[in-house]
């Protein structure tokens, strides 16, 4: 039987796109172990093998150290199934895990590589060094994508840049959240205070901040805040909410596994995805808003590219202004804006994208 070895620097628990990877397969049959960090010491039973190196840092610089380290537990690890029928599947980012893997590759052994970012953009966030960057765009282009057998990436904005760079076959595999909860929605009612949500990291590329500057702004507005995650973000938005005494309008819960996504989100009226606009955030497809309208709930996020391309005029809610902001909760408010509506037309544009699809699609690519 395929062994199906799974690497990535991120706990499997916590992101919903290993995660359904990994069922994927042990479902299918495979014998599925992961690699990767653990981001807290919880205990979950799940079918497949769990293994992590160390607790993932929420500190920039050590994980960077912690990169380096986990490059050489991934060449340690490896060595034991050289011998055996095995595919090597690596997360990114960063794109340079994959290289110790090139041991696997000549023992004949498919490494594919899963970019979830573009990782060259990424870095051009921290770091403004021409020189510096040109050494990691080699690193990341130049090497870690000559070592895969093949790519898998997370929409077609990613698979275009990807194609520019490499002739190697890609797989565009669309992180739409396993759709199987019996957990159903209530709809909201005109008048109503107005609970937000936002699920998900706090990464320094989201503008959760801007948001909390327009609740600052808007003090009489009826609307709540809770965040759901951890990242670089958290630290400046809890200093922001305290600063300015809002921590009974919006409050901060920390990490949550995957798999509680539904019950959370069930609990809200309007999920919230604010970017910041760079050259980075237009690559993406926000999982935040397929994961808000597959479980119930209508979407206000930034206009940015894969929004514009993957959902249809009024299927998600944009603002970019205090003035927005404000016109648009009231227009909620007042009964303007049917949510429930707006959320079943957000749904029928990813449809065709839902996982059951894209399921079959990522186990004949792994089993090629």
């Amino acid at each position: 039987m395929k062994n199906i070895i799974v690497y990535a620097y991120s706990d499997v628990r916590y992101d919903p796109r290993i995660l359904k990877q990994c069922r994927a397969l042990a479902n299918a049959g495979f014998i599925v172990e992961f690699f990767g960090v653990r981001y807290s010491k919880k205990k979950t039973a799940e079918s497949f093998s769990t293994n992590f190196f160390l607790s993932r840092s929420n500190k920039r610089y050590i994980q960077f150290l912690q990169y380096f380290a986990f490059i050489i537990y991934i060449f340690v690890t490896q060595v034991r199934f050289l011998n055996r029928d095995a595919v090597f599947i690596v997360h990114n980012m960063p794109n340079f895990l994959v290289i110790p893997l090139i041991v696997s590759k000549s023992f004949g052994k498919t490494i594919i590589l899963d970019l979830h970012d573009d990782s060259i953009l990424a870095v051009r966030k921290y770091f403004a060094n021409k020189l510096f960057i040109k050494v990691v765009e080699f690193i990341e282009h130049g090497i870690s994508l000559r070592i895969p057998t093949r790519l898998i990436v997370a929409n077609s904005i990613l698979r275009q840049r990807v194609e520019k760079v490499t002739l190697k076959s890609v797989l565009t595999l669309h992180n739409y959240p396993e759709d199987d909860s019996q957990i159903r929605h209530m709809r909201y009612r005109k008048g109503s205070p107005l609970k937000l949500v936002y699920i998900g990291h706090l990464g320094s590329h989201y503008d959760l901040c801007g948001v909390i500057e327009y609740l600052i702004a808007l003090p009489d507005l009826p609307v709540s805040l809770d965040i759901y995650g951890d990242g670089v973000e958290a630290v400046d938005a809890k200093k922001l909410v305290k600063l300015n005494g809002l921590e009974s309008k919006v409050r901060f819960h920390g990490r949550y596994a995957a798999k509680n996504i539904p019950t959370i989100l069930s609990k809200y009226d309007l999920g919230i995805a604010p970017y910041k606009k760079t050259e980075f955030t237009n690559t993406l497809l926000p999982v935040k808003i397929m994961e808000y309208t597959v479980n119930g709930l209508a979407s206000l996020g930034t206009p940015i590219q894969g929004n514009k391309l993957y959902f249809n005029d009024g299927d998600i809610l944009y603002v970019d202004s205090i003035s927005e902001f404000e016109k648009t909760i009231n227009k909620i408010l007042l009964g303007e804006v049917d949510l429930a509506e707006m959320q079943q037309k957000a749904r029928i544009s990813i449809e065709k994208l839902s996982w059951s699809h894209e399921r079959e699609k990522f186990l004949d690519f792994i089993d090629e």
